[in-house]
């Protein structure tokens, strides 16, 4: 859709900013925002983490994307296997 074409156009912005300036810590916490809104895997965010991280340790913001984009998979994964009872580990057992 139009808000992921948006999104998918932040990130090649904000990876030639980096391209540009790779001292600055902000392309990463903006890529950590735009991967998580595009469903991206944890070890990419994990990626875009370290890069924030290794510029500006423990930026606020990054940390907070980051652990967002953690959480929001955490819950995800718990309402999945609570909505499906046939993939729940305690009915695997039996």
């Amino acid at each position: 859709g139009e808000i992921e074409a948006q999104l998918l156009l932040a990130e090649e912005t904000l990876q030639q900013a980096i391209r540009l300036r790779p001292a600055l810590a902000d392309p990463w916490v903006h890529l950590l925002t735009s991967g998580r809104l595009l469903g991206l895997d944890l070890p990419e965010l994990r990626t875009r983490f370290e890069n924030a991280h290794s510029r500006v340790p423990f930026r606020a913001d990054a940390c907070r994307h980051y652990l967002t984009g953690l959480s929001s998979r955490r819950t995800c994964a718990w309402s999945c296997r609570r909505a499906s009872p046939s993939i729940s580990p305690a009915r695997s057992r039996s």
